[in-house]
Protein backbone atom coordinates (compact mmCIF):
# COMPACT_ATOMS: atom_id res chain seq x y z
CA UNK A 1 0.00 0.00 0.00
CA UNK A 2 1.41 3.57 -0.99
CA UNK A 3 -0.51 5.10 1.87
CA UNK A 4 -1.57 3.25 4.47
CA UNK A 5 -5.16 3.42 5.61
CA UNK A 6 -4.37 1.91 8.85
CA UNK A 7 -2.20 4.91 9.85
CA UNK A 8 -4.42 7.48 8.90
CA UNK A 9 -7.26 6.06 10.85
CA UNK A 10 -5.37 5.56 13.66
CA UNK A 11 -4.25 9.13 13.36
CA UNK A 12 -7.71 10.47 13.06
CA UNK A 13 -8.44 9.32 16.26
CA UNK A 14 -5.30 10.06 17.57
CA UNK A 15 -3.96 6.90 18.23
CA UNK A 16 0.30 6.42 18.54
CA UNK A 17 1.38 4.38 15.90
CA UNK A 18 4.07 1.85 15.77
CA UNK A 19 5.03 1.06 12.18
CA UNK A 20 7.51 -0.55 9.80
CA UNK A 21 8.92 1.91 7.00
CA UNK A 22 6.49 1.06 4.37
CA UNK A 23 4.85 3.62 1.74
CA UNK A 24 4.02 7.49 3.13
CA UNK A 25 4.85 6.82 6.83
CA UNK A 26 7.50 8.35 7.44
CA UNK A 27 6.04 11.71 5.82
CA UNK A 28 2.72 10.71 7.09
CA UNK A 29 4.20 10.84 11.17
CA UNK A 30 7.33 13.15 10.63
CA UNK A 31 5.23 15.27 13.00
CA UNK A 32 3.08 12.69 15.01
CA UNK A 33 4.24 12.03 18.73
CA UNK A 34 4.34 9.47 19.97
CA UNK A 35 5.23 7.48 16.69
CA UNK A 36 7.75 4.89 15.83
CA UNK A 37 9.03 4.08 12.23
CA UNK A 38 11.16 0.93 13.04
CA UNK A 39 12.53 -1.96 11.07
CA UNK A 40 11.01 -5.25 10.74
CA UNK A 41 12.15 -6.73 13.20
CA UNK A 42 10.33 -8.25 16.61
CA UNK A 43 12.47 -6.69 18.77
CA UNK A 44 12.25 -3.82 17.30
CA UNK A 45 8.45 -3.46 17.06
CA UNK A 46 8.14 -5.09 20.15
CA UNK A 47 10.29 -2.15 21.99
CA UNK A 48 8.69 0.30 19.84
CA UNK A 49 5.44 -0.71 21.37
CA UNK A 50 6.65 -0.79 24.92
CA UNK A 51 7.56 2.72 24.24
CA UNK A 52 4.37 3.63 23.33
CA UNK A 53 2.32 1.71 25.90
CA UNK A 54 4.91 3.43 28.85
CA UNK A 55 4.09 6.54 27.46
CA UNK A 56 0.28 5.81 27.97
CA UNK A 57 -0.80 9.18 25.95
CA UNK A 58 -2.26 10.02 22.79
CA UNK A 59 -0.87 11.02 19.92
CA UNK A 60 -1.59 14.49 17.73
CA UNK A 61 -2.75 12.59 14.76
CA UNK A 62 -5.90 14.08 14.13
CA UNK A 63 -3.87 17.64 14.22
CA UNK A 64 -1.16 16.55 11.78
CA UNK A 65 -3.54 14.59 9.84
CA UNK A 66 -6.31 18.10 9.59
CA UNK A 67 -2.95 19.96 8.34
CA UNK A 68 -1.89 18.02 6.05
CA UNK A 69 -4.27 15.81 4.09
CA UNK A 70 -6.89 18.98 4.52
CA UNK A 71 -9.58 19.29 1.12
CA UNK A 72 -7.86 22.27 0.92
CA UNK A 73 -4.24 21.61 1.33
CA UNK A 74 -4.57 18.26 -1.30
CA UNK A 75 -6.62 20.09 -3.67
CA UNK A 76 -3.81 22.76 -4.01
CA UNK A 77 -0.90 19.71 -4.35
CA UNK A 78 -2.95 18.49 -7.01
CA UNK A 79 -3.20 21.97 -8.90
CA UNK A 80 0.09 22.13 -8.42
CA UNK A 81 1.09 19.09 -9.84
CA UNK A 82 -0.81 20.28 -13.57
CA UNK A 83 0.25 23.70 -12.92
CA UNK A 84 4.26 22.04 -13.20
CA UNK A 85 3.07 19.99 -16.16
CA UNK A 86 1.20 22.55 -18.42
CA UNK A 87 4.70 24.44 -17.45
CA UNK A 88 6.68 21.63 -19.00
CA UNK A 89 4.61 21.27 -22.00
CA UNK A 90 4.51 25.02 -22.53
CA UNK A 91 8.52 24.87 -22.24
CA UNK A 92 8.31 22.58 -25.21
CA UNK A 93 7.81 24.58 -27.77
Amino acid sequence: EGSPNVVKEAMAVNLPIVTSPVGDCAERLREVSPSHIVPRTADAIADAAAAVLAAARRSNGREVLARTLSVETVAQRVLAVYDEARARRKGRR
